[in-house]
């Protein structure tokens, strides 16, 4: 009864799933190098996740749902806390500062307190900022585990792999120079073709002139000829 949240055969009685995220995917909207990059993730567990506490004062949570993002190397961004932001649900779950791990690329989204995502709601969406390397790398492997506290049912969410962004591409070409076909400078230089995949999570390209021409006013002999020259880099 759970819209695109079951499979055939869930309706047999009993029939119990391991906590899982049946929905684990995760892109990005920059391929360039050394440029600030938005990760956003969407992800939807089988399973209720929230944040409670047991004291009297029922300000500090004792049972937090915690989502371990991991696998996201090569990042330039070496603090140790990260802001995010919630897209979805409407009502807010998550804390807005999170904590960052730079050598294992690993992201720990806890929940705020006195708070519950049950799994009827909206996907819970959210995005944060990191900073492209400054070389081309492919993009590396995602996972994504949970702990489901502050419910009736706290359970582990075991690891495993995330869904990388390919099919909804936030740009038609290729995103340094907009060629479809041929690859561009650049392109030649990367690992992969540019106008493919450069939603997924920490795909580089390599430092790269994307635009590089030059003209001049006269062929005249012993005239002054004016050279125009026109540039663009994929990086600062």
């Amino acid at each position: 009864p759970i819209a695109n949240r079951t499979f055939p055969g869930d309706a047999a009685a009993l029939k119990i799933r391991a906590p899982e995220f049946v929905e684990r995917s995760i892109g990005q909207s920059n391929p360039f190098p050394d440029a600030l990059n938005t990760i956003t993730v969407t992800v939807v567990p089988n399973i209720a996740m929230g944040s409670k506490t047991d004291n009297s004062s029922g300000t500090i949570a004792t049972h937090v749902s915690k989502i371990t993002i991991s696998g996201l190397v090569g990042s330039a961004t070496s603090a140790s806390t990260l802001n995010i932001t919630q897209l979805s649900p409407a009502n807010a779950l998550l804390q807005t500062q999170v904590r960052w791990y730079q050598h294992n690329g690993s992201l720990v989204v806890e929940f705020q307190n006195q708070t519950v995502w049950r799994t009827s709601d909206d996907p819970i969406v959210f995005s944060f900022r990191l900073r492209n390397p400054a070389q081309c790398q492919t993009s590396p492997d995602v996972t994504i585990a949970g702990v489901s506290e502050g419910t009736n049912c706290p359970r582990v969410i075991p690891q495993a792999g995330m869904v990388k962004d390919t099919l909804s591409v936030p740009f038609a070409g290729c995103r340094a120079c907009g060629v479809t076909g041929d690859r561009c400078n650049a392109c030649q230089k990367c690992d992969e073709i540019c106008d493919q995949q450069d939603a997924a999570p920490l795909k580089v390209h390599s430092p790269g002139f994307i635009v590089k021409s030059i003209q001049q006013s006269t062929t005249w002999p012993g005239a002054t000829n004016r050279l125009n020259v026109t540039f663009a880099a994929n990086i600062d």
